[in-house]
Formats: structure tokens, sequence, C-alpha cells
């Protein structure tokens, strides 16, 4: 019952006739065609990858334009008069690995920045050396061995269908499949989207997106604003000994810094919302900087503006802001600090709902809810030495969700249902020191520590009476802790090796965790992969404080010593990179999840399953007592953009089963058997001032199953009845969807006016979000995701 928001109605009333608005702004706004600026500064800063510290002498050329320079001894170089448009920048510097980075844009109104990661070469100047061509995805942490890439700020933007938002965005890669239209949530390799850890910056965070329910990792608009990102790493499993307390994926997403030599803006309209944006150099010391975003919701702006968008008090509310604070080198490090803060708002009203449209399982209720989220987190980074670095961080986190529901009689009076105010407090302190020893051994650890307040407060009001759920307000704490190791044994051989462990104090609960892997170069052009790694997660503190009330009065509190989900996963992988921008790539993977909590009153049940819905289900006497099993092969071939062009495919091929308590082996919710996806992306350059891209995108996947309604059982309870013994058999139909996106960039002074259109499910394909059943007909229906829906956007860059 915990936030039983439909989410659905949410994305669907965000993008109605919003559309016409924005493209009638654009054109107000692009109103001037002078031509003046040509040229735009580049600047940036060479790192070692593998400690961190800053690379002085580094040759950075950019080719085909005679520019080249040198970078200082903090690692930073600048590059001036370089023309507008797509370059190739090559970097060199001995005793490190050649570095190029191809097809970075230059455009007017905004410094282009380069954060240049130096791998260090293995052997003196006279050894024979293996010459290795990396892909250009390779995760930007150098202990990812396996099931890791990074992506770029420029995919969230061109690839049709992801608007702006890195969860929809990875929805292409191989093993990942969306959980629907009207969330974010995504599926890796068949586990619930409840197992994906979010990082920023290094630290841990709740859910980063509006609308979000507290112990979930998705929602229809997400709060990390990719004007502010940096190239990041996304996890498919085994990820390196840093990440624990997941059992499916990770996303490390990385802010950028300001610029530190000008003031720059960015003004944006679209499918986020409304977005103002500043940069520039804060004079404190050299290299300092700021970046600021601030984001408010577009209906919300013209329901403010009282255009009437035909959708009653149904107005999406929410807004967010980012910002990121840097400075340059001080006796006592490097500092930076940033936040993210969101709050969001929504009133689904009965007397709103069109019948047999907007129902969505919410006909006859009045649903309110509202979520708000901050996190703000302070970095200290000391260079100890040429290859020593320690890290300190220090963070706030909080998270609220608040639910009300009132449902109406047959006599049409509104009584109230359901209440919930749901959050947590968190208060993190780490370090994590990092060193080199010679040229082939990489030696990382580090602690955290977290101060935790859950504050959870939700009843059910009921013809007996009023029921309570959670009324739990406690001071508790975990601790995690890792080391890792990566040996260069030679050219052609890495291996990594670490332990992680999670300790949760709540209930004394701890788990330690090995990780292994290994990658042998067969040539310079092929690479096998293995890795291993042991994995456990917490549970919700949803589950931990839920309270059931005895029949002498008494209550319990039945899953307080729940212990935690745990899986072994291991990945087999080949890579092929065919050329320089043309790669294949093939991973194998089996996980076994033990440990899974599984519960006495319903023998169908598994914690494997949550996530499926909108909302965590209260279920009590949960016991570590089950286990599952996801398993697949998976395929990626991918043209990185060159030569104006690029594509990706991928497909997938997986089982996911799991065990209830009645020890009988079903299909996961999550078990869809199979995913394809391609897409393709082609840029135009019309004139030196004007530029043209154009993407597609295709999917086809096994749809998420079901347990299904007991029609005659249902007619006589006056509520829907599920046929448990039935949980998951079957799959609701095939989800085909094909998505376009086309855009121009326009040069103008020194200005840069970005115009898109996305056009959402192109072929009005229904696919179905979920079933419900609806007792004044007596009969099963069926909600479905998103149809056809254009989607405009607008930046101004200057």
């Amino acid at each position: 019952m915990n936030s039983k928001i439909n989410n659905k109605m949410i994305e669907k009333k965000m993008v109605m006739e919003i559309t016409k608005w924005q493209i009638m702004i654009v054109f107000i706004l692009v109103i001037s065609t002078s031509m003046a600026q040509t040229v735009q500064t580049v600047r940036g800063k060479a790192l070692d990858r593998q400690t961190g510290s800053p690379v002085s002498n580094a040759a950075i050329s950019v080719q085909k334009q005679d520019k080249h320079t040198i970078s200082d001894s903090d690692g930073v170089f600048i590059l001036e008069n370089i023309p507008l448009g797509r370059h190739h920048f090559l970097i060199q510097h001995i005793g490190y690995e050649r570095e190029e980075l191809y097809n970075i844009s230059v455009d007017a109104g905004k410094e282009t920045y380069l954060e240049i990661l130096l791998e260090p070469a293995i052997f003196a100047l006279d050894e024979v050396v293996l010459t290795y061509k990396p892909s250009k995805d390779r995760a930007v942490n150098e202990m990812a061995g396996v099931s890791a890439r990074s992506f770029s700020v420029e995919e969230t933007e061109r690839y049709a269908g992801s608007l702006g938002d890195p969860s929809r965005m990875v929805a292409n890669y191989a093993g990942v499949v969306a959980s629907g239209d009207q969330r974010n949530d995504i599926i890796i390799r068949g586990n619930s989207p409840m197992g994906v850890l979010w990082r920023v910056d290094g630290f841990s965070i709740p859910n980063p997106n509006h609308f979000g329910a507290v112990g979930t990792s998705g929602g229809p608009v997400g709060m990390l604003n990719n004007n502010l990102l940096k190239t990041s790493d996304f996890y498919t499993g085994a990820f390196p000994a840093e990440f624990g307390n997941a059992l499916a994926g990770a996303f490390d997403v990385y802010l950028r810094n300001g610029n530190t030599k000008k003031y720059q803006f960015v003004g944006q309209v679209g499918f986020n919302g409304f977005e103002l944006g500043a940069e520039g150099p804060v004079p404190i010391s050299k290299e300092s900087s700021f970046l600021i975003n601030y984001r408010y919701s577009t209906l919300a702006v013209f329901d403010a503006l009282h255009i009437n968008m035909g959708l009653g008090r149904t107005i999406p509310q929410y807004q967010d802001i980012s910002f990121k604070i840097t400075l340059g080198k001080t006796k006592s490090g490097e500092w930076s600090l940033f936040g993210i803060g969101g709050t969001s708002y929504i009133e689904l009203l009965d007397e709103n709902a069109e019948s047999n449209t907007w129902s969505y399982g919410f006909t006859g209720q009045n649903t309110l809810f509202g979520s708000d989220l901050a996190v703000v987190g302070l970095t200290n980074k000391k260079i100890i030495s040429e290859n020593t670095s320690i890290e300190t961080k220090v963070s706030y986190q909080g998270q609220r969700n608040q639910t009300k529901i009132d449902t109406f009689s047959m006599l049409q009076v509104l009584s109230p249902q359901y209440r919930s105010s749901l959050g947590e407090n968190r208060y993190m302190i780490s370090t994590k020191i990092k060193t080199r020893t010679g040229n082939r051994n990489i030696i990382a650890g580090g602690i955290t520590y977290s101060l935790r307040q859950p504050i959870l407060d939700d009843y059910i009001h009921t013809q007996a009476g009023t029921v309570t759920l959670r009324d739990s307000k406690i001071l508790t704490s975990d601790m995690e802790s890792f080391v890792e190791y990566k040996r260069i044994v030679s050219g052609r051989l890495n291996v990594y090796g670490g332990l992680h462990y999670l300790h949760l104090f709540f209930n004394n609960t701890g788990s330690l965790e090995p990780r292994a892997g290994v990658n042998y170069r067969l040539s310079d052009r092929h690479v096998l992969r293995l890795g291993y790694g042991l994995h456990g997660q917490q549970q919700s503190f949803l589950f931990y404080l839920l309270k059931l009330r005895q029949q002498d009065g008494s209550v319990e509190m039945t899953n307080r010593n729940m212990g935690f989900s745990k899986s072994h996963h291991i990945v087999l992988g080949y890579d092929w990179l065919l050329n320089d921008n043309l790669r294949l790539k093939l991973e194998t993977y089996y996980q076994h999840l033990f440990n899974i909590p599984v519960t006495t009153t319903d023998s169908t049940y598994s914690i494997l399953n949550a996530g499926d819905n909108f909302y965590i289900p209260e279920v009590h006497r949960l016991e570590n007592k089950s286990t599952g099993k996801n398993y697949g092969a998976e395929l990626t071939f991918e043209q990185f953009f060159a030569r104006n062009y690029y594509w990706l495919i991928t497909a997938s091929i997986y089982d996911s089963k799991y065990k209830g308590y009645d020890k009988i082996e079903r299909n996961t919710a999550f078990n869809g058997n199979f995913s394809f996806n391609a897409l393709f992306g082609y840029e135009w350059k019309i004139t030196d001032w004007l530029r043209l891209t154009s993407n597609i995108r295709g999917v086809w996947t096994g749809s998420k199953r079901y347990i299904p309604i007991d029609v005659e059982a249902s007619r006589t309870a006056g509520q829907a009845v599920y046929l448990k013994d039935a949980s998951y058999e079957n799959r609701y139909d095939d989800y085909l969807k094909i998505d376009f996106r086309t855009g121009v960039k326009i040069y103008q002074g020194k200005i840069t006016h970005e115009f898109a259109v996305d056009l959402q499910n192109v072929s009005d394909n229904k696919n179905i979000l979920m079933q419900s059943y609806d007792k004044s007909r007596g009969v099963v229906k069926y909600e479905y995701q998103s149809g056809f829906y254009p989607m405009a956007l607008y930046r101004i860059l200057f």
C-alpha cells in the first residue's frame, strides 16, 4: 500500500499538448540567423587513470587543425581558436599509453572541457610492447573487468527514447530492459529494479527520481540533470569490490566541474521541464568553479500562466535543483561540494478520471502523492605522492514520501482508506585510499559508516478500525568496507581481486563478499574476460519495521531479523574490436541467488519479485529460506560514432526463476526471456553554422509476467482475487516500440540553439502495462502503456 500512485497517468498527462507550446516557444526564440562566431576554446585536464593525480607535460593536439599545447604542472591545458564542429584529439606522454578522443563536439556559447585519463605504460621503452586498442566505451573505473561500460552525456541526448535520462538510455544495452514507458526503472538480467545501486560522485544515494517511492529505484522523471553530468559508468554484474548493497547492477554517475575561466549559461524546455543553468569561476583559488541548474515542471509552468491543458487539477508539480562547487588545488587538497534536491506532488482525483481510458486501477478513489529528496556531499581529495591519493567524504541524505488515499462508497461518500509518511535521514562519512606500486599493481581500500534514521508512519482505515502498519522512528547504522587489487601481469594479462564487507547494526547482520576477475588479450583486438562476485543486499526498512498486531494486543515486527539477500554472479565475456570504430561483444552469465526472503503466509511469494508494481507490498514473517537463478547470453554489435554515423544492435536471451516457500520453481515477474534493440543515427553538417541529426530506435522484448485474476472469485468477493498457483506462468503480449528523434543545432553569434523532436512509439503499438479488476462490471481490464506521442526540446547555450 506504500505509495499506490500510478506513474503511467503522470507520464501521459505530462506529454499531452506540450509539443505545440514548445514549438511556438522555439520559433519565438530563434528569430535571428547572424552567424558570427566560428571558433571556440577547448580546456581540460590530464590525469593519471589509476591514481587521479595530474599529468604534466602531456602533449594535446587537434588532428587536421595544426593546433597543439602542453599540460601544465596541474595537468591543465587550453586550446584556443578551435573551429566549431567535431574534432579528433590526440594525447601523448612518455610513460603513458597514447590516448585518442574522437568526434568531440565544439559548440558556440559554451567552451568544451575535456577530462583526459591516461593509462600508464606497462613496459620500459626498450621492451617489446603488445599494442592494445581499448574499446571506446571502456569504464572510467580501471578496476572494472567485465560487464561494465561508460556512457556519455551526448548518448543520453541523441538516443531516441532516452529523453535525456540515463536510465532510459541504458535500456538500449544488452541485458537491460525498461520496466515500462511510464517509469524509468530498469530490469538487469532478470533482476528486480530494486537491486540497482545509484552512486553520484562516489556517494551511494537514494532513488534519484521524481515521484519515486521509498525503497524503489525509479520514477517517471529523473532528477539527475544530464546538463551537469560527465562520462559515467554502468555495471550489469560482477562489479568491483568498491560496490556493494546491490544484486542487479549499478550506476556510477559523475558530475562535471564548471568552467574556471568564464561564465556560461544554459536554458532549456522539454519533457523534463523548464530549466535554467549557470557556471563559472569562483574567486577563491586557482581552478575553482561553480555549476548550478534549476528545473520546474513544464505542465506546472503552463498552469501557472493560466494556459488550460485540459487536465483539471491533475497537474504534475515538481522541481529540482542541482549544483557543484569545486575548489582547485589548495594546501589541504582539492575540495568539492555537490547537492541534489527535488520535490514532487500530484493529485489523482476520481472526478478527473476518464472512463475506460484514465482509470488505471484508480476508479472510485482520490490519491494524493508527494515525494522529496535532498542529498549533499562534501569531498576532499589529497594527493599524498605521485602514486597515492586519499579521499574523504561526508554526506547528508534525506528522502520522504507522503500518500493519502480516499475511496468512494456505493453511495459516493468519500472515506479515508490509507495514510502514510515514509522517509529516512542518513548521515555518511567515508574514506578511500588508492596507491600504485611500480607500474603493474594498483591497490585501493576504503570504509563507509552511515548513521540511519528511518521515519515510517502509515496506516489503513478499515470497517473494524485503524490498522497501523508502521509507526517507527529509530536510529541505527550500517558499515561498508572494501579492498581491491589489480595486477598487470603482462601486456596480455590483467588480474583483479577484492573483498567487500557489509554490516547492518539494526539486527547485526553481515556479509563478506569476494570478487575476482581476469582479462586476457588474445591479440591487439581480441580480449577474453572472466569475472566473479558474491553480492549481498540489505532489505528495505519498509520490510524490517513492518508491524503486526497479535490477538493479545501486542505488536510484533515479524521481519526484524531478516538477513541479506545474496547472489553468486559469474560472467564470461569476449570482445572483438573489428576496427577502431566497430566492435562485437559477447557475454554469458549465471547468477545463483540464495538467502532470499519468502513467507509462510503466501507460499508463492518471493522478495525477488518486489518492484513489479508501483509500491512495496506489506508482507509479514519473511525468512531467508529460498533461492533463485538468472542465466543468459548477450550480444552487442556496435559502430561507434565515426564518419557522421553510429549504430547499436543488442540481443539478450535469458531465463529468470525463483522458488517460493513451497519450493516450487517458477518464473520471476521479470522473466521476459528475450530482448532485441537496434538503433541507428546520422549527423549532417549542412553549413558551418548548422548541423542536423536523426536517430531511430526499435525495441522488441518479452513483457513482464503476471498473476492472473480469478474472475468468478473476484465477483463473489467484490474485489480482485488472484490465482496464486498460476503466478507468473504467462507473459503479457510482446513489447514492441519504435522511437524516432531528429534535431538541429544552430550556431548564432556566440550562442548555440538546439531544437529536437522525439516521436515516441511512432507505430502507436498498444503495449500492455497492467491488469486490474473492474468491480463495477465484474471483468478484468487491461491498461496500456503510452501510445504515439511527440515531445519537443529546445536548448540555448550562451
